[in-house]
Protein backbone atom coordinates (compact mmCIF):
# COMPACT_ATOMS: atom_id res chain seq x y z
CA UNK A 1 0.00 0.00 0.00
CA UNK A 2 1.26 3.28 -0.86
CA UNK A 3 0.34 6.75 -0.22
CA UNK A 4 0.74 9.52 -2.49
CA UNK A 5 0.09 13.51 -1.15
CA UNK A 6 0.37 16.34 -3.80
CA UNK A 7 0.84 19.54 -2.14
CA UNK A 8 -0.90 21.75 -4.24
CA UNK A 9 -4.21 20.24 -4.68
CA UNK A 10 -3.89 18.19 -0.86
CA UNK A 11 -4.72 15.27 -2.83
CA UNK A 12 -4.54 11.86 -0.79
CA UNK A 13 -4.80 8.60 -2.95
CA UNK A 14 -4.18 5.34 -1.17
CA UNK A 15 -3.20 2.26 -3.53
CA UNK A 16 -3.57 -1.16 -2.56
CA UNK A 17 -0.77 -2.96 -4.37
CA UNK A 18 0.13 -7.21 -4.34
CA UNK A 19 1.87 -7.85 -0.59
CA UNK A 20 4.12 -11.18 -0.24
CA UNK A 21 3.32 -13.88 1.81
CA UNK A 22 5.95 -16.09 3.92
CA UNK A 23 7.54 -17.88 1.83
CA UNK A 24 7.75 -15.97 -1.48
CA UNK A 25 4.41 -16.25 -2.77
CA UNK A 26 1.99 -13.01 -2.78
CA UNK A 27 -1.11 -12.27 -1.47
CA UNK A 28 -3.99 -11.53 -4.15
CA UNK A 29 -4.97 -7.85 -4.91
CA UNK A 30 -8.27 -6.47 -4.43
CA UNK A 31 -10.35 -7.13 -7.65
CA UNK A 32 -9.96 -3.50 -8.90
CA UNK A 33 -7.57 -0.61 -7.16
CA UNK A 34 -9.16 1.27 -4.75
CA UNK A 35 -8.77 5.01 -4.50
CA UNK A 36 -9.39 7.74 -1.87
CA UNK A 37 -9.48 10.92 -2.79
CA UNK A 38 -9.76 13.93 -0.10
CA UNK A 39 -10.29 17.62 -1.40
CA UNK A 40 -11.22 18.54 2.50
CA UNK A 41 -7.74 20.54 2.77
CA UNK A 42 -7.23 23.79 1.05
CA UNK A 43 -3.04 23.56 0.78
CA UNK A 44 -0.06 22.92 2.82
CA UNK A 45 0.75 24.84 5.57
CA UNK A 46 3.85 26.47 5.25
CA UNK A 47 5.84 28.69 8.02
CA UNK A 48 8.54 31.41 7.01
CA UNK A 49 11.85 30.80 8.00
CA UNK A 50 12.09 34.24 9.48
CA UNK A 51 8.93 33.65 11.86
CA UNK A 52 9.47 33.35 15.43
CA UNK A 53 9.19 29.87 16.67
CA UNK A 54 6.42 30.80 19.14
CA UNK A 55 3.90 32.21 16.42
CA UNK A 56 4.73 29.11 14.25
CA UNK A 57 4.07 26.39 16.58
CA UNK A 58 0.83 28.59 17.22
CA UNK A 59 -0.08 28.27 13.57
CA UNK A 60 0.86 24.52 13.19
CA UNK A 61 -1.13 24.01 16.73
CA UNK A 62 -4.28 25.56 15.41
CA UNK A 63 -3.69 23.82 12.28
CA UNK A 64 -3.23 20.49 14.07
CA UNK A 65 -6.18 20.77 15.93
CA UNK A 66 -8.56 20.98 12.98
CA UNK A 67 -6.59 17.92 11.38
CA UNK A 68 -7.13 15.83 14.33
CA UNK A 69 -10.64 16.73 15.02
CA UNK A 70 -11.65 15.83 11.32
CA UNK A 71 -9.49 12.35 11.63
CA UNK A 72 -11.03 11.90 15.09
CA UNK A 73 -14.53 12.16 13.54
CA UNK A 74 -13.69 9.59 10.81
CA UNK A 75 -11.78 7.13 13.43
CA UNK A 76 -15.06 7.14 15.21
CA UNK A 77 -17.23 6.64 12.03
CA UNK A 78 -15.07 3.34 10.79
CA UNK A 79 -14.81 1.78 14.07
CA UNK A 80 -18.15 1.84 15.53
CA UNK A 81 -18.04 -2.16 16.42
CA UNK A 82 -14.68 -1.28 18.58
CA UNK A 83 -16.63 1.69 20.38
CA UNK A 84 -18.94 -0.73 21.25
CA UNK A 85 -16.94 -3.82 22.15
CA UNK A 86 -14.88 -0.66 24.37
CA UNK A 87 -18.14 0.10 26.03
CA UNK A 88 -18.77 -3.75 27.07
CA UNK A 89 -14.99 -3.85 28.43
CA UNK A 90 -15.74 -1.09 30.87
CA UNK A 91 -17.92 -3.09 32.94
CA UNK A 92 -15.47 -5.38 34.16
CA UNK A 93 -11.99 -3.82 32.82
CA UNK A 94 -10.79 -0.93 34.12
CA UNK A 95 -10.56 1.91 30.96
CA UNK A 96 -12.29 -1.38 28.95
CA UNK A 97 -8.34 -2.98 28.56
CA UNK A 98 -6.57 -5.55 29.95
CA UNK A 99 -3.19 -2.94 30.09
CA UNK A 100 -3.72 0.55 30.59
CA UNK A 101 -0.71 2.03 28.08
CA UNK A 102 -3.77 0.29 25.61
CA UNK A 103 -6.36 3.24 26.28
CA UNK A 104 -6.73 6.19 24.42
CA UNK A 105 -9.48 8.83 22.93
CA UNK A 106 -12.30 7.99 21.64
CA UNK A 107 -11.54 4.46 22.11
CA UNK A 108 -9.09 1.96 21.26
CA UNK A 109 -9.41 -0.38 18.07
CA UNK A 110 -10.34 -4.12 18.94
CA UNK A 111 -8.77 -6.73 16.78
CA UNK A 112 -10.17 -9.84 15.87
CA UNK A 113 -7.32 -11.67 14.26
CA UNK A 114 -4.19 -11.20 12.49
CA UNK A 115 -1.85 -12.86 10.04
CA UNK A 116 1.59 -11.89 8.87
CA UNK A 117 2.01 -8.35 8.78
CA UNK A 118 -1.67 -7.46 8.98
CA UNK A 119 -4.52 -7.14 11.25
CA UNK A 120 -8.39 -6.95 11.24
CA UNK A 121 -10.52 -5.57 13.80
CA UNK A 122 -14.61 -5.93 14.57
CA UNK A 123 -15.18 -3.79 12.02
CA UNK A 124 -13.13 -5.73 9.38
CA UNK A 125 -10.60 -2.50 8.99
CA UNK A 126 -7.17 -4.02 7.59
CA UNK A 127 -4.30 -2.39 9.19
CA UNK A 128 -0.40 -2.84 9.15
CA UNK A 129 1.05 -4.05 12.51
CA UNK A 130 4.07 -2.05 13.16
CA UNK A 131 4.08 -3.00 16.77
CA UNK A 132 4.29 -6.85 16.38
CA UNK A 133 3.73 -7.78 20.26
CA UNK A 134 6.65 -4.77 20.90
CA UNK A 135 9.16 -7.09 19.14
CA UNK A 136 8.19 -10.47 19.89
CA UNK A 137 6.55 -11.44 16.97
CA UNK A 138 9.15 -10.07 14.48
CA UNK A 139 8.59 -13.31 12.44
CA UNK A 140 5.03 -11.97 11.99
CA UNK A 141 1.41 -13.35 13.02
CA UNK A 142 0.56 -16.74 12.68
CA UNK A 143 4.53 -17.96 11.37
CA UNK A 144 3.64 -21.15 10.04
CA UNK A 145 7.44 -22.44 11.14
CA UNK A 146 6.67 -20.76 15.17
CA UNK A 147 3.04 -22.54 15.13
CA UNK A 148 4.34 -25.81 14.29
CA UNK A 149 6.87 -25.89 17.21
CA UNK A 150 4.29 -24.44 19.90
CA UNK A 151 1.92 -26.80 18.57
CA UNK A 152 4.91 -29.63 19.33
CA UNK A 153 5.54 -28.25 22.34
CA UNK A 154 1.83 -28.38 23.54
CA UNK A 155 1.89 -31.90 23.10
CA UNK A 156 4.40 -32.50 25.66
CA UNK A 157 2.90 -29.79 28.23
CA UNK A 158 1.21 -26.11 28.83
CA UNK A 159 3.37 -24.56 31.77
CA UNK A 160 6.18 -25.85 33.91
CA UNK A 161 6.81 -24.38 37.29
CA UNK A 162 10.30 -26.37 37.45
CA UNK A 163 13.14 -25.93 34.95
CA UNK A 164 13.56 -27.76 31.56
CA UNK A 165 15.80 -28.11 28.81
CA UNK A 166 14.06 -25.76 26.43
CA UNK A 167 15.52 -22.66 29.00
CA UNK A 168 19.40 -24.22 28.09
CA UNK A 169 18.37 -24.82 24.22
CA UNK A 170 17.10 -21.22 24.18
CA UNK A 171 19.99 -19.57 26.09
CA UNK A 172 22.42 -20.92 24.47
CA UNK A 173 20.68 -19.84 21.27
CA UNK A 174 20.86 -16.35 22.30
CA UNK A 175 24.33 -16.51 23.62
CA UNK A 176 25.52 -17.78 20.24
CA UNK A 177 23.28 -14.68 18.71
CA UNK A 178 24.26 -11.90 20.82
CA UNK A 179 27.84 -12.81 22.85
CA UNK A 180 26.58 -12.73 26.10
CA UNK A 181 27.19 -15.82 29.02
CA UNK A 182 24.27 -15.48 31.07
CA UNK A 183 20.52 -15.00 30.84
CA UNK A 184 17.39 -14.55 32.81
CA UNK A 185 14.30 -14.69 31.60
CA UNK A 186 11.24 -12.77 32.95
CA UNK A 187 7.78 -12.46 32.01
CA UNK A 188 7.30 -8.77 31.30
CA UNK A 189 9.60 -6.05 29.83
CA UNK A 190 8.48 -4.68 33.69
CA UNK A 191 10.40 -7.37 35.20
CA UNK A 192 13.51 -6.93 32.95
CA UNK A 193 14.21 -3.10 33.32
CA UNK A 194 13.12 -4.08 37.36
CA UNK A 195 16.15 -6.66 37.56
CA UNK A 196 18.25 -4.97 35.47
CA UNK A 197 18.09 -1.88 38.07
CA UNK A 198 18.56 -3.81 41.21
CA UNK A 199 21.65 -5.39 39.75
CA UNK A 200 23.51 -2.37 38.50
CA UNK A 201 22.50 -1.22 41.91
CA UNK A 202 23.76 -3.83 43.45
CA UNK A 203 27.11 -4.16 41.45
CA UNK A 204 27.86 -0.58 41.69
CA UNK A 205 26.24 0.78 45.24
CA UNK A 206 24.71 3.47 42.94
CA UNK A 207 20.85 4.56 43.60
CA UNK A 208 20.42 6.99 40.62
CA UNK A 209 19.66 6.03 37.52
CA UNK A 210 19.47 7.52 33.86
CA UNK A 211 15.82 7.84 32.94
CA UNK A 212 14.37 8.79 29.23
CA UNK A 213 12.40 12.09 29.21
CA UNK A 214 9.13 10.93 28.22
CA UNK A 215 9.75 6.99 27.54
CA UNK A 216 7.97 4.19 29.38
CA UNK A 217 10.68 1.79 30.66
CA UNK A 218 8.23 -0.52 32.67
CA UNK A 219 5.11 -0.37 35.36
CA UNK A 220 7.56 -0.18 38.31
CA UNK A 221 8.08 2.78 40.50
CA UNK A 222 11.91 3.53 39.69
CA UNK A 223 10.82 4.42 36.03
CA UNK A 224 7.15 5.28 36.20
CA UNK A 225 8.04 9.08 36.23
CA UNK A 226 7.73 11.56 33.24
CA UNK A 227 6.46 9.36 30.53
CA UNK A 228 4.55 11.83 29.19
CA UNK A 229 5.41 15.57 29.87
CA UNK A 230 3.13 17.94 28.94
CA UNK A 231 4.05 19.63 25.90
CA UNK A 232 4.75 22.72 26.63
CA UNK A 233 7.04 21.73 29.42
CA UNK A 234 8.60 19.71 26.68
CA UNK A 235 10.13 22.51 24.29
CA UNK A 236 10.84 23.73 20.92
CA UNK A 237 11.79 20.99 18.42
CA UNK A 238 14.64 22.71 17.84
CA UNK A 239 15.53 23.21 21.56
CA UNK A 240 13.50 20.57 23.56
CA UNK A 241 14.16 20.75 27.09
Amino acid sequence: MCSVILPDQAVIRTVHEVRPTWFGGSRSAPSRTRARVRTTLKGCLTVSTTESSVSATRRLGERAKQITAREIALYSERTAGSRRANERARKVLPLGVPSSFQAYDPHPIVVKRADAAYMWDVDDNEYIDYDMGFGALFSGHINPVVRRAVDEQLANGTLFVTPCELNADVAELLGERYGLPMWRFTNSGTEATMDAIRVARGATGRDKIVKVEGGYHGHHDEVMISMKPKLEDAGPADNPT
